[in-house]
């Protein structure tokens, strides 16, 4: 399964299309890239993804901040991991 959309694949192809409007991007450096990797790479990314809830993350409720922190890699799949 390729990670990159079909019309991304050749990236040398596209950094040469775009360098000029890279290069004059304002205020800074920067390009924008819409639908950059593959739908279905993405959907196996999502359906791999630890549940937080359900793993010992580090959880964080205060009056500054409420998240969950996973704690490494190791909770993740092969394709998130690529």
């Amino acid at each position: 399964m390729s990670i990159l959309s079909k019309e991304h694949e050749n990236l040398i192809e596209i950094a040469e299309q775009h360098a000029s409007s890279y290069q004059s991007a304002d205020p800074f450096d920067h390009g924008v890239f819409h639908n950059f990797f593959d739908t279905k790479f993405l959907q196996s990314v999502l359906a791999e993804f630890p549940d937080l809830n359900k793993t010992d993350a580090d959880k964080f409720d205060n009056a500054n901040e409420r998240k969950l922190a996973g704690k490494g890699e190791r909770n993740f799949g092969p394709n998130t991991k690529s």
